[in-house]
C-alpha cells in the first residue's frame, strides 16, 4: 500500500476505481456486473446503501455474501442518512485509502420519479445534487 503512494500516475499503471451507486444491488444486478466488468476484478469497487444503523451489520452481511455467491470482488458500504444526497456525499468524502481512491462514479439511472408527485421531484433534486456534488466539489484524481 505504501507503495502505491510513490507512484507516478501513467497511463501504462492507471486502475479504474469504482465507486458504485446503486443502492440494493440486488435490485440491479446488470448495473453491478458493468461496474465489475470495467474493473475486470483488479481494483476496489465501493457499492453504497442507504439503511437505519440498526439494520446496517444484517445488510452488509447480506450483500456481502450476495456479491460472494455472483463472484465479484467489491467492498458493500452501507451508510445512514437521510437522503441520498448527503449519504452520497459522506461516501464521497470517506471512501478509498490513499491512491486506492475511486476514481470513477457510476449512479444508476433515476426512474419513476414523475409517478411520485412531489415526493418525486424531492429525489429527482436529491439525484441531481449529487451529481452537481461530484462536478463542483469532490474532484476524482
Amino acid at each position: 500500500m505504501q507503495k502505491l503512494s510513490n507512484t507516478e500516475e501513467h497511463v501504462k499503471n492507471y486502475r479504474p476505481q469504482v465507486l458504485l451507486l446503486a443502492g440494493n444491488p440486488a435490485a440491479r444486478p446488470s448495473l453491478v456486473d458493468f461496474a465489475y466488468n470495467i474493473t475486470k476484478g483488479s481494483s476496489l469497487m465501493y457499492e453504497p446503501c442507504d439503511r437505519v444503523f440498526a439494520l446496517l451489520r444484517k445488510l452488509d452481511l447480506q450483500m456481502n455474501d450476495w456479491l460472494k455467491k455472483r463472484h465479484i470482488k467489491s467492498f458493500y458500504v452501507s451508510v445512514a442518512n437521510p437522503s441520498l444526497r448527503h449519504g452520497a456525499q459522506t461516501l464521497l468524502q470517506v471512501a478509498g485509502l490513499g491512491k486506492l481512491k475511486p476514481n470513477i462514479l457510476i449512479i444508476g439511472f433515476k426512474r419513476n420519479w414523475a409517478a411520485r408527485g412531489s415526493d418525486g421531484l424531492d429525489e429527482i433534486n436529491d439525484y441531481f445534487g449529487v451529481i452537481q456534488y461530484v462536478y463542483t466539489v469532490h474532484t476524482f484524481s
